[in-house]
């Protein structure tokens, strides 16, 4: 029995290193992409939004290792699919929907959602799903996944900065992978008798009054 666990132990911080180092590398090709964009078209949304990835990037590799960590292969799958098309956005090119003050502010009101609900996550912050322990307080009295919420407020300022084919399709397939995401980690977290409670006291996933 204890070198079961010990065995289990051992592939999940095996496979929770994997997951930061593949993170890290993949940020390095996002942050020169919007770095570059930056320098040619001195756009502010370019660099709020690489700092919107920067913040997640972090918080991966300082999070704690998980209690119980999903080895399923679609779990890492969407999981990775969902972070990885997050940074293959590209920079707006169309012509802005809205004034700039207010696509500024929309950026800015869905990082300030995620980084909040990161804070009260603390270390226990992943991308595929796991249980680092269940957390109610924040923006989590709200809604049960209001990083989501932060990430979705932060693709609409994007798309109203200038919208353009591509983005349009590489956000409504991260949406699509944010809904397979939350499946997964709800299905792991539901065998938790603290976040059955949580589940049942907050009663919506993200968008309150919607799902």
């Amino acid at each position: 029995m204890l070198n079961n666990q010990l065995r289990r132990h051992a592939n999940a911080a095996t496979l929770d290193a994997v997951e930061k180092y593949l993170l890290a590398t993949a940020f390095v090709f996002f942050a020169y992409r919007m770095i570059s964009n930056y320098v040619e078209t001195g756009s502010p949304v370019t660099l709020i939004y690489a700092l919107d990835q920067l913040v997640v990037l972090i918080f991966v590799l300082l999070r704690r290792a998980p209690k119980e960590l999903s080895l399923r292969i679609d779990d890492w799958i969407f999981g990775f699919a969902g972070t990885f098309f997050a940074i293959m956005i590209s920079a707006p090119s169309g012509a802005a929907l809205v004034p700039p003050i207010i696509v500024h502010g929309v950026l800015l009101t869905g990082f300030a959602i995620h980084v909040l609900a990161k804070f009260a996550l603390r270390r226990s912050f992943g991308v595929v799903a796991a249980n680092r322990g269940v957390k109610t307080t924040g923006p989590y009295r709200f809604v049960r996944h209001p990083m989501y919420l932060g990430y979705v407020v932060s693709q609409v300022g994007l798309l109203l900065a200038g919208p353009t084919l591509i983005n349009i399709m590489i956000i409504g397939l991260c949406w699509f992978l944010f809904v397979k995401r939350i499946a997964a980690e709800e299905r792991l977290l539901l065998t938790d008798e603290v976040y059955q409670v949580f589940a049942t006291q907050t009663r919506y996933r993200v968008i309150p009054g919607v799902y």
